[in-house]
């Protein structure tokens, strides 16, 4: 499936819902996390030290207990509403109560799959921006494209 207006080539199908679609996953992943679409077209966890391609966030996994090698849903805007324990597990250090309200969260520059609620500012590395806390756990996906930390 080509996504027309990124040029990005998925394997895997939409869902009926608005704001998703279903990539095969390269990895078993928790929901939460931060996924870019790797050179096969499969779903991989987003890191922001590594190539642009790794950094460019593509959604946020949506179930718990993704399967390699299977479509799984990914969404890329709008609301997302997940457990204090699931949003624990994906934020970088490992949370205790979820998101933080009105915090906005970046991929992770050190961690593959995990999120952070401060830009990454290393020269080398990357800043994109995945998402802004409502409460600490509902959030709004709001995906940045990637803008080299540390160049201004």
């Amino acid at each position: 499936m080509a996504d027309q207006s990124t040029g990005l080539v998925v394997q895997g199908s939409p869902l009926a819902f608005p704001n998703s679609y279903a990539p095969v996953f390269s990895q078993d992943l928790p929901a939460g996390t931060p996924i870019y679409i790797n050179a096969n077209g499969q779903a991989q966890a987003a890191i922001a030290d590594g190539t642009f391609a790794q950094a460019r966030c593509a959604g946020v996994a949506v179930n718990a207990g993704n399967q390699v090698g299977v479509e799984n849903p990914v969404q890329y805007a709008g609301g997302i509403q997940l457990t204090e324990a699931q949003w624990n597990a994906v934020i970088q250090g490992g949370g205790t109560t979820g998101l933080t309200p009105g915090a906005t969260y970046w991929v992770s520059d050190t961690t593959a799959g995990t999120i952070v609620a401060t830009a990454p500012v290393e020269e080398g590395h990357w800043d994109t921006a995945v998402l802004t806390a409502i409460t600490n756990t509902i959030a709004v996906i709001l995906i940045g494209a990637p803008s080299e930390a540390g160049s201004e």
